[in-house]
């Protein structure tokens, strides 16, 4: 199971709240310009690009991440988040 980091460049509420509708148990919004997704089924970065809005035919930008590893220092519950997906 696969987990991706989705950025912003613009903060959108409607590109978080599709996200959360598409994947209501498996979503970890850290900020108005980032999230984290971990998909039950296999997927593609452009299928969610497309449920977040972002794409050459609309004016959100932003990028999605498929994560091999990570490394950091953030608050616990962020952790404890990635830790249910690996």
């Amino acid at each position: 199971m696969s987990v991706y980091a989705v950025f912003l460049s613009e903060p959108n509420e409607k590109s978080w709240n599709d996200l959360k509708a598409k994947y209501p148990s498996r979503n970890f919004i850290l900020s108005e310009n980032m999230a984290f997704v971990a998909p039950e089924d296999v997927t593609l970065t452009s299928d969610i690009m497309e449920v977040v809005g972002v794409g050459k035919d609309t004016d959100q930008l932003g990028i999605v991440f498929e994560l091999d590893s990570y490394n950091g220092f953030h608050r616990g519950e962020l952790w404890e988040w990635l830790g249910k997906f690996k």
